[in-house]
Order: C-alpha cells, then sequence, then structure tokens
C-alpha cells in the first residue's frame, strides 16, 4: 500500500518539473 503512496507522490513531482 504504502509503494503505490509512493508512487503517486513520485508522479506528480515529476509533473510538476517536467511542468
Amino acid at each position: 500500500m504504502m509503494k503505490l503512496v509512493i508512487i503517486l507522490i513520485v508522479l506528480l513531482l515529476v509533473s510538476f518539473a517536467t511542468y
């Protein structure tokens, strides 16, 4: 369960970084 949360956070950070 924790891995899913971490993956979601990473995706958000990447989306913000690429934006």
